[in-house]
């Protein structure tokens, strides 16, 4: 008798143990505008939106019509990164 209410208790606490967590990741990570819940993990996607690249060019000493190098100098975003990204919406 014993061993079977001990048996449903601990079934009962796995299953409340298992719906209040999921439950409440899901909950947090879809009250958030850009969390997508799948397979119980939280993901944020974003997109690229805009590229922008600053470049050094390096002419050529004896023809001035010829480039010899182009070189990455910096992004144009802050902190000089080269990309800026948008977070999707979920929807």
């Amino acid at each position: 008798m014993f061993d079977s209410a001990f048996e449903t208790i601990k079934a009962l606490k796995q299953k409340i143990s298992e719906d209040v967590f999921s439950n409440s990741a899901k909950k947090e990570c879809e009250s958030d505008e850009f969390g997508i819940f799948v397979n119980e993990w939280c993901y944020y996607y974003q997109v690229l939106k805009k590229l922008c690249l600053k470049v050094k060019i390096m002419q050529n000493e004896k023809d001035s019509d010829k480039i010899d190098k182009v070189y990455y100098d910096a992004g144009c975003f802050e902190n000089e990164e080269p990309e800026l990204f948008k977070n999707i919406v979920v929807g």
